[in-house]
Protein backbone atom coordinates (compact mmCIF):
# COMPACT_ATOMS: atom_id res chain seq x y z
CA UNK A 1 0.00 0.00 0.00
CA UNK A 2 1.37 3.51 -1.50
CA UNK A 3 -0.04 6.81 0.68
CA UNK A 4 0.90 10.13 0.00
CA UNK A 5 0.62 13.31 1.27
CA UNK A 6 -2.62 15.76 0.65
CA UNK A 7 -3.49 19.00 1.64
CA UNK A 8 -6.63 18.98 4.31
CA UNK A 9 -5.79 15.96 6.18
CA UNK A 10 -4.66 13.62 3.76
CA UNK A 11 -2.89 9.87 4.54
CA UNK A 12 0.63 9.89 5.17
CA UNK A 13 3.29 7.32 4.31
CA UNK A 14 4.50 7.38 7.82
CA UNK A 15 3.83 8.95 11.22
CA UNK A 16 7.16 9.14 13.93
CA UNK A 17 5.77 10.08 17.29
CA UNK A 18 8.77 10.79 19.65
CA UNK A 19 8.02 11.35 23.68
CA UNK A 20 10.26 11.75 26.47
CA UNK A 21 9.14 10.49 30.12
CA UNK A 22 10.50 9.34 33.46
CA UNK A 23 11.07 5.37 33.37
CA UNK A 24 8.09 4.23 34.65
CA UNK A 25 7.29 -0.08 34.10
CA UNK A 26 3.80 0.93 33.48
CA UNK A 27 4.53 3.42 30.90
CA UNK A 28 4.97 1.48 27.99
CA UNK A 29 1.12 0.57 27.83
CA UNK A 30 0.00 3.68 28.74
CA UNK A 31 1.53 4.61 25.48
CA UNK A 32 0.32 2.42 23.17
CA UNK A 33 -2.84 2.56 24.61
CA UNK A 34 -4.14 4.96 21.91
CA UNK A 35 -2.92 3.05 19.26
CA UNK A 36 -4.55 -0.02 20.38
CA UNK A 37 -8.13 1.73 20.80
CA UNK A 38 -8.29 2.85 17.26
CA UNK A 39 -7.03 -0.92 15.99
CA UNK A 40 -3.55 0.36 14.93
CA UNK A 41 -0.12 -1.73 15.10
CA UNK A 42 2.52 0.29 14.56
CA UNK A 43 5.17 -0.33 12.61
CA UNK A 44 8.15 0.33 14.92
CA UNK A 45 8.37 1.00 18.73
CA UNK A 46 12.00 1.81 20.36
CA UNK A 47 12.50 2.48 23.84
CA UNK A 48 15.46 3.52 25.80
CA UNK A 49 16.17 4.14 28.84
CA UNK A 50 18.96 6.76 30.01
CA UNK A 51 20.34 8.53 33.54
CA UNK A 52 19.27 11.78 33.57
CA UNK A 53 19.72 14.38 36.66
CA UNK A 54 16.47 13.94 38.46
CA UNK A 55 16.06 10.08 37.90
CA UNK A 56 16.04 7.67 34.96
CA UNK A 57 14.36 8.80 31.73
CA UNK A 58 12.71 7.23 28.65
CA UNK A 59 12.74 8.23 24.98
CA UNK A 60 10.41 6.39 23.12
CA UNK A 61 9.67 6.47 19.60
CA UNK A 62 6.51 4.98 18.14
CA UNK A 63 6.39 4.74 14.01
CA UNK A 64 3.17 3.88 12.39
CA UNK A 65 2.11 4.17 8.74
CA UNK A 66 -1.24 5.03 6.87
CA UNK A 67 -2.87 7.55 9.40
CA UNK A 68 -4.39 11.29 8.39
CA UNK A 69 -2.88 14.04 9.45
CA UNK A 70 -6.08 14.76 11.56
CA UNK A 71 -5.50 11.39 13.36
CA UNK A 72 -1.72 11.77 13.95
CA UNK A 73 -2.16 15.10 15.48
CA UNK A 74 -5.48 13.79 17.66
CA UNK A 75 -3.04 11.18 18.83
CA UNK A 76 -0.23 13.36 19.88
CA UNK A 77 -2.65 15.03 22.05
CA UNK A 78 -3.71 12.31 23.97
CA UNK A 79 -0.33 10.85 24.00
CA UNK A 80 0.75 14.57 25.86
CA UNK A 81 -1.89 13.57 28.44
CA UNK A 82 -0.57 10.40 29.30
CA UNK A 83 0.57 9.80 32.75
CA UNK A 84 4.34 9.85 33.01
CA UNK A 85 4.89 11.55 29.10
CA UNK A 86 6.24 14.97 29.76
CA UNK A 87 6.74 15.75 26.08
CA UNK A 88 5.61 14.83 23.03
CA UNK A 89 7.09 15.63 19.42
CA UNK A 90 5.36 14.92 16.32
CA UNK A 91 7.65 14.17 13.40
CA UNK A 92 7.31 14.87 9.62
CA UNK A 93 7.08 12.25 7.44
CA UNK A 94 9.28 12.81 4.65
CA UNK A 95 11.67 14.85 6.97
CA UNK A 96 12.31 12.17 9.06
CA UNK A 97 12.39 9.35 6.64
CA UNK A 98 14.28 10.76 3.87
CA UNK A 99 17.74 11.27 6.08
CA UNK A 100 20.50 9.99 4.74
CA UNK A 101 22.18 6.76 5.47
CA UNK A 102 18.81 5.90 7.96
CA UNK A 103 16.64 3.27 7.95
CA UNK A 104 12.79 4.15 8.12
CA UNK A 105 13.00 1.95 11.20
CA UNK A 106 16.21 2.91 12.86
CA UNK A 107 14.58 5.16 15.62
CA UNK A 108 16.12 8.16 17.72
CA UNK A 109 18.30 8.56 20.69
CA UNK A 110 17.33 10.46 23.80
CA UNK A 111 19.62 13.21 25.06
CA UNK A 112 19.28 15.47 28.45
CA UNK A 113 20.82 19.01 27.21
CA UNK A 114 19.84 20.77 30.40
CA UNK A 115 16.45 22.22 30.53
CA UNK A 116 15.64 21.46 26.55
CA UNK A 117 15.42 17.88 25.81
CA UNK A 118 16.48 16.25 22.63
CA UNK A 119 15.35 12.97 20.63
CA UNK A 120 18.17 12.27 18.31
CA UNK A 121 19.23 15.63 17.65
CA UNK A 122 14.88 17.07 17.46
CA UNK A 123 14.82 19.35 20.55
CA UNK A 124 11.31 18.33 22.22
CA UNK A 125 9.41 21.27 24.42
CA UNK A 126 8.51 19.85 28.34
Amino acid sequence: MNFQVREGGGVSASHHFRLSAAADPGLLPRILEPFAKRGLVPRAVHATQADAPGGARLAVEVAIDGLTETVAAHIAACLSGTVGVEAVALGAPAVLSSRPGRSATRLGRFEDRGAEQHVDGMAIAG
